[in-house]
């Protein structure tokens, strides 16, 4: 049978042992609450950090897309307008090149006759107007023409009763040259002398459509 004193240590020790371990549980449910608490305020933290970054991202996407298209898209564009331009220039001049074949098919043709008269007046009229000066306009000098055309001229100019001298000139084609007297103004008036002018007028025209295409492209 055991003593009273050794039963109350036995009590004692067994009373600071159940106290230990009743703070230990108590530490411990403190210790899983705070740790809880860390959780859910890091999940709170990344739940927040990603609504903010994909609203973000959201905001910013547009404007990303759009550099994205530019820096891929942009040079890509310039490049196939640069290849169109080569391409319309090189059409250009493909179509001129058809013109001045069909105009030297043309001037051997019987339906070239009349264009043949038109132009020898057009001549006239812009020979009577440099001689206003002079005293005698109906001198209008020396009419040089293809060789082909040296006989249909001559009627013309008897049709008209103009005061031309009708002259042989393998160098002309396709229309006249009026040599004033004096050799003071020469007027070749020819359709090369006219497809030249509408040439130039073409090519201008040409590059002010593609001129504006690009700026129309830069604005936009």
């Amino acid at each position: 049978m055991q003593e009273p004193d050794t039963i109350r240590a036995s009590d004692q020790k067994a009373t600071i042992v159940r106290h230990m371990q009743d703070e230990a549980h108590v530490a411990r449910q403190a210790l899983q609450a705070r740790i809880a608490e860390q959780i859910e305020e890091i999940e709170d933290s990344c739940r927040h950090q990603r609504e903010t970054q994909l609203k973000a991202g959201r905001v910013q996407f547009p404007a990303m897309q759009r550099t994205l298209i530019h820096s891929v898209v942009a040079p890509a564009k310039r490049e196939a307008d640069a290849i169109v331009a080569r391409q319309m220039g090189a059409a250009v001049e493909r179509i001129l090149l058809r013109c001045s074949e069909r105009i030297d098919t043309y001037s051997v043709t019987d339906d070239f006759l009349p264009v043949l008269e038109e132009l020898i007046l057009g001549s006239v009229a812009c020979a009577q107007e440099l001689n206003k000066d002079n005293g005698d306009q109906n001198e209008l000098g020396c009419l040089r023409v293809s060789p082909r055309d040296v006989e249909q001229c001559r009627k013309i100019v008897v049709k008209h009763d103009l005061k031309l001298t009708v002259q042989e000139d393998s160098a002309v084609s396709g229309g006249v040259e009026l040599i004033l007297p004096g050799n003071k103004h020469r007027i070749r008036n020819t359709l090369a002398t006219r497809m030249h002018r509408i040439e130039s007028n073409l090519r201008a025209a040409a590059a002010a459509s593609i001129q504006k295409a690009f700026e129309e492209d830069l604005i936009s």
